[in-house]
């Protein structure tokens, strides 16, 4: 525009200041709010939203829990995210927890800062199941109707396209085509590709491996044996998600480095010579803190697809012979494999973008696309890190275009 209008210096002209809090806010709404479309679609398309007046009267109050669900899963990332508020310079507590511990070499005052996020975190919770007390979602009748489309003609429908196309065009399109232009621009952010790109893949593969024993562990586990120990269990592993990663990261590093030192300690004490750190700064630290965080999505898409196999099916597997394991591996796998898929996807691809856990967990000389993405983009060489932000954007259409098919799919029935 400088060029355009022949503006020669910054008293010509004025713009919004992009790194401020408003700026931040404005960029997480545009890449967080498929969050909250997909569920509140997903809840339209089994209500049926109608003209306007049903809709704000009827399809909207339904869909209230879907939306307020959408609403908490992008404030879970923004309150995780740990690159956007530095880049921008903004004081948030994965921040103030990435700096007292890494920069300041205070657990302390990490941990102090964690427990206040924690502590946010669970008050937001209660408030919106306080505000839910009493109240009933249900829909009486027939579920998953198909709406009847409108055509909108005119300057209608071009408002409509306008307006459904701006949050796309600047969330994604605008985006992922810089990104595109950049990496062919510079053909040095291929170096060095393969080897951070086999490093994301490793160590998020072994998570969503991870993520679905666990799950199937507590969900079939509890299938055969309903006892409230394995519901309380199951219940208990599910509040991951819900933690930031920064502070997972920290639960984590904390008790594994004091185990460490307590094992270094009592070999040399006994043999006379240690080995260092075994767990701390491992891939194996990583994993586990992946798999912890992201259990629930993994445990909700299995303990959703058992609830569609019926007790029968455990009952003939059991009149043939089959033990609880037989029966797991012969007939509830093969039933599972599309709640499976869809888990070790969903597993895979937030840890493939997952920043904070991998930074402060990371070994060392193990770098991946995430973390290659962060340290270029603050050094402001932004071009040199395009490909392996081009790559996690590819790999987390993945479960969108699924998804997507699945909901028209639905719909069409």
């Amino acid at each position: 525009m400088r060029a355009l209008l022949g503006w020669a210096s910054p008293q010509d002209y004025w713009f919004p200041e992009v790194r401020s809090l408003e700026g931040a806010v404005a960029l997480f709404g545009i890449a967080l709010y498929p969050y909250v479309y997909v569920l509140a679609r997903a809840a339209f398309l089994a209500h049926g939203a109608g003209p306007r007046q049903a809709f704000f009267r009827v399809a909207l109050p339904l869909a209230r829990p879907a939306i307020v669900a959408g609403a908490a899963l992008a404030m879970m990332e923004t309150l995780n995210d740990i690159a956007i508020p530095l880049h921008f310079g903004l004081q948030t507590f994965s921040v103030g927890v990435f700096d007292a511990w890494l920069h300041m070499g205070s657990a302390a005052a990490a941990a102090q800062l964690a427990l206040a996020m924690l502590a946010l975190v669970a008050c937001v919770m209660m408030l919106e199941r306080w505000g839910q007390r009493g109240r009933c979602f249900a829909e009486v009748g027939r579920m998953g109707r198909k709406p009847k489309r409108r055509r909108l003609i005119g300057w209608r429908g071009w408002l409509a396209t306008m307006l459904c196309l701006t949050p796309v065009a600047f969330g994604f399109i605008a985006p992922a085509a810089h990104l595109v232009q950049s990496a062919i621009g510079a053909p040095e952010s291929a170096n060095g590709f393969l080897g951070l790109a086999a490093n994301s893949v490793i160590m998020s593969a072994l998570a969503a491996v991870a993520a679905l024993l666990v799950a199937l562990g507590l969900a079939y586990g509890y299938r055969i044996r309903p006892k409230r120990p394995l519901k309380l269990a199951s219940r208990f592993a599910n509040f991951g998600y819900g933690i930031p990663g920064a502070k997972l990261a920290l639960g984590v590093l904390l008790p594994l480095a004091a185990f460490d030192n307590w094992l270094d300690g009592w070999m040399q004490e006994v043999f006379g010579f240690g080995y260092g750190l075994l767990l701390t700064g491992s891939i194996a630290a990583l994993v586990f803190a992946c798999t912890v965080r992201f259990l629930p999505l993994a445990h909700g898409s299995v303990e959703a697809g058992l609830e569609r196999v019926t007790p029968s099916m455990d009952g003939a597997a059991r009149t043939l012979g089959c033990c609880p394991l037989g029966a797991l591996a012969r007939v509830h796998a093969q039933l599972l494999r599309g709640s499976t898929v869809a888990e070790l996807i969903s597993v895979f691809v937030n840890c493939m973008k997952e920043l904070p856990m991998t930074l402060l967990l990371h070994p060392f000389c193990f770098e991946t696309l995430a973390t290659h993405v962060y340290q270029y983009a603050s050094a402001e060489q932004l071009e040199a890190s395009a490909l392996s932000a081009l790559a996690i954007v590819v790999v987390g259409l993945a479960p969108l275009i699924i998804l997507s098919r699945v909901m028209d799919h639905t719909r069409k029935q």
